[in-house]
């Protein structure tokens, strides 16, 4: 059996180059690539014999998947697939690594015998390529010529070369003259194949219906048996396979699990709403913070303004009491010192008038001789006296008016001062109490806009990160293309069913024999041999209107297989009943 990847960005060449070799007994179809990252992936887990690569692919060119395929996968055989017939892709892909080269329009019996070749080691090139590798090797052919010319040239200019030393030329131009007349040989026997394909290709005469009905009847078709349903279950996100429940040939139903995927989005996707919650929560709790200290700050300041505002009113009170005692306290403290200051205007007053009365009354009694000038000298030193205790009291008196008065004044002015640096106070705190007030709403503000962005977060519907696979109908696990830890991307089928209770064979019948077929025919598959053998009652379900490159209309024949018996990929025999016999039934 040689296992095939078919490797191509065309879907209607993948879906030819698949039903070909499906149409091979000993061909089988291992795996189905789209670009070059998918085909490399592919090769590393499926290791095929053979890789069909188209050279035209997205991602990574065929040439390069070809170079890594070779460098890492020596055994692994590349037979390329190019619309290009030029010289320089064949000599690139065959200096890549590539086995073989045969363009997209070669027949299905060229690509069939290129794939053979190729199998076994061989190098193979498409038919029409052979015009094209001949300049080729004419070239390799003219360049080992110049290289040895020019060898030998190089050893005749040194003569004191050792004997042992020119003969290594020679041995080199020998090798290379076997490479040159092995790749000839290849090629030749390469045309000669190909001319022989070409002459059995010849159409054959044509045959009556009786005879095309003669043969159907004692003729016997070979094939393999497939499911005549299947069922592909594919990976919707990307991701990576946790846990495979199933294994291939295990019987399942409806909602069985198959496999669990982890979702690799919906992991990165709750990874980033747990960290913005978490940071959302911190946020928060910073707000609340800050509010709260916002709120103890506008009671504090509504307490200290409270406290000034209450203590005003008695404040003016005190401070006029106190200037009052100040001013008394002064007045009399001005009094003590001097003896005249004991005395009041009024009182001086008197004792001066007095004074001058009996000064007044002395004089007279002196001029009347009645008293001596010596007593009159006496009243006068006492009125002098007097007089200048009255003048004293007065300017006494006046400067403590004076002073009373500037006490008044600068009590006053104290008074303006206590109440305007209370006033400022209560202003200071009034302008704080504002501030704080407006750090309490933008507090309270950003503290509304952080819960309803938590609410959203917490509304927001994450995907499921483990996503369990269940099967869509019943059937058997036909394909298994995943392992566990392997990760998968959107679209890439992850598990193939097959229905069993159909089956069905398709095989190719020559354009010579097609017209004694028709739909709804009764055919008979056999399988086995002996006491072993197996008989199946079936029909012909599609007729391909449009033939193969080898004039082979494909024939597709169903039956029910109704103990569900693992047939699936068993050779088969088909011999379709006459015409006349199933229109009898």
């Amino acid at each position: 059996m040689i296992n095939i990847l078919i490797v191509d960005d065309q879907k209607s060449v993948r879906a030819r180059l698949e039903y070909l070799v499906q149409s091979v007994t000993d061909f089988n179809v291992i795996g189905i690539a789209e670009n070059g990252s998918d085909a490399i992936a592919q090769v590393q887990v499926l290791q095929p014999d053979i890789v069909l690569l188209d050279m035209e692919l997205p991602e990574i060119s065929g040439l390069m998947v070809t170079k890594l395929i070779s460098k890492d996968f020596p055994n692994i055989k590349i037979l390329v697939l190019s619309s290009h017939d030029k010289q320089e892709y064949v000599s690139q892909s065959m200096s890549a690594g590539a086995t073989g080269y045969l363009l997209k329009g070669s027949p299905d019996e060229e690509i069939e015998q290129a794939i053979r070749f190729v199998s076994k080691g061989c190098t193979h090139f498409g038919a029409g390529l052979f015009a094209k590798m001949l300049p080729i090797v004419e070239d390799h052919s003219s360049s080992l010529d110049l290289v040895i010319e020019e060898e030998l040239t190089l050893d005749s200019s040194f003569l004191a070369i050792p004997s042992t030393v020119e003969k290594t030329p020679t041995k080199t131009t020998s090798q290379k003259k076997q490479i040159l007349a092995w790749l000839i040989v290849t090629i030749s026997l390469t045309a000669g194949i190909y001319t022989f394909r070409q002459w059995l290709r010849q159409p054959l005469p044509a045959l009556s219906h009786t005879q095309q009905s003669d043969n159907i009847a004692t003729t016997e078709f070979s094939g393999k048996l497939v499911p005549a349903k299947t069922f592909k279950i594919g990976a919707i996100d990307l991701g990576i396979i946790d846990n495979v429940y199933v294994q291939v040939g295990d019987k399942v139903e409806i909602g069985q699990p198959l496999l669990t995927l982890k979702n690799l989005s919906a992991e990165a996707q709750k990874k980033q709403i747990i960290q913005e919650q978490q940071l959302t929560k911190q946020q928060q709790q910073t707000v609340l913070q800050q509010q709260q200290t916002a709120q103890q700050r506008l009671l504090e300041l509504d307490r200290q303004i409270d406290r000034l505002k209450y203590n005003l009113a008695p404040l003016k009170a005190k401070i006029a009491q106190a200037n009052l005692q100040v001013s008394l306290a002064k007045s009399d403290a001005d009094k003590l010192p001097l003896r005249q200051r004991q005395d009041s205007v009024p009182r001086t007053k008197a004792v001066y008038q007095r004074s001058q009365a009996h000064f007044n009354r002395l004089s007279d009694l002196y001029q009347q001789g009645a008293i001596s000038l010596e007593k009159l000298e006496q009243a006068q030193s006492e009125l002098e006296i007097a007089k200048l205790d009255y003048d004293m009291a007065i300017a006494a008196a006046a400067a403590n008016a004076e002073l009373a008065q500037n006490q008044r004044t600068l009590s006053q002015l104290q008074e303006k001062l206590a109440l305007q640096e209370q006033e400022d106070a209560i202003a200071s705190l009034e302008k704080q109490k504002q501030t704080a007030r407006l750090e309490y709403q933008q507090a309270e503000s950003k503290l509304a806009l952080l819960r309803q962005q938590a609410t959203q977060l917490n509304k927001y519907q994450v995907p499921e990160i483990h996503k369990v696979i269940k099967a869509t109908e019943a059937g058997i696990v036909a394909k298994l293309p995943v392992t566990e830890g392997e990760q998968i991307y959107s679209g890439n089928t992850v598990v193939e069913l097959a229905k069993l209770e159909q089956l069905k064979i398709t095989i190719p019948v020559n354009a010579r024999l097609i017209n004694a077929l028709s739909l709804e025919q009764a055919a008979i598959i056999k399988l086995g041999s002996g006491v072993t053998a197996q008989k199946f009652e079936g029909k012909i379900t599609t007729v391909n209107p449009l033939p193969t490159e080898k004039l082979n209309y494909l024939v597709e024949v169903e039956f029910t297989n109704s103990t569900d018996e693992l047939l699936v990929g068993q050779l088969a025999r088909v011999q379709f009943m006459p015409q006349t016999i199933a229109g009898g039934k």
